[in-house]
């Protein structure tokens, strides 16, 4: 009986473990779009537009190895409400930016 008891709670315990740190891959997404706006919302940023130095930067903040990286994620969690509402906010920067 003490076997079966300590086997159900190593057995909630890893699942629960599991769970805990939630999905990495996502975070990094929203962190990546959250820091580009912030960045592209910056006085220097509006006056150098140094887009690809600054994508570089917070591609490796965010534990992306390439922008090809960063877009396979955001396309799987394209249907995220989170990832949705980032994305719409980095377009609207992103698209006032460039006029």
């Amino acid at each position: 009986m003490k076997k079966i008891l300590t086997f159900i709670v190593l057995a909630v315990l890893t699942v629960g473990l599991m769970n805990c740190g939630g999905n990495t891959e996502k975070k990094n997404v929203v962190k990546f779009l959250k820091r580009s706006v912030e960045i592209m919302k910056t006085d220097e940023y509006k006056k150098e537009g140094n887009f690809d130095e600054m994508t570089t930067k917070v591609l490796t903040e965010c534990d992306f190895k390439s922008f090809e990286d960063f877009k396979a994620a955001l396309e799987k969690y394209s249907t995220d409400e989170e990832v949705i509402a980032m994305s719409n906010e980095y377009a609207e920067i992103q698209g006032g930016s460039q006029n």
